[in-house]
């Protein structure tokens, strides 16, 4: 995995031009005070991004649907016991 091109606001602002230029290579990490605050990077870049969230949100909304009429649900006191107990990758 390539390493993300990281600059300081001041360095960005400075160099604007330099930093679009180099956004549309690989995204641009942008901190201040040496955290992270954004992230600059080609629309080509933006557009992948997000047909890749609207697909993982459409696969989801599919397999819930799958779930749904196949009576695979659950209540919500039974999901709220499950993560309680570690039985559900809340990460997921």
């Amino acid at each position: 995995m390539e390493t993300m091109n990281t600059m300081n606001t001041l360095d960005a602002r400075n160099s604007f031009s330099d930093t679009l230029r180099k956004a549309q290579r690989s995204p641009v990490r942008i901190t201040k005070r040496g955290k992270p605050i954004a992230v600059v990077m080609s629309v080509e870049d933006y557009e992948a991004t997000e047909a890749l969230k609207a697909r993982l949100l459409e696969e989801a909304i599919a397999e819930a649907r799958e779930d749904l009429a196949n009576g695979r649900i659950l209540d919500a006191d039974q999901v709220f016991d499950e993560l309680e107990a570690g039985l559900v990758d809340s990460s997921d």
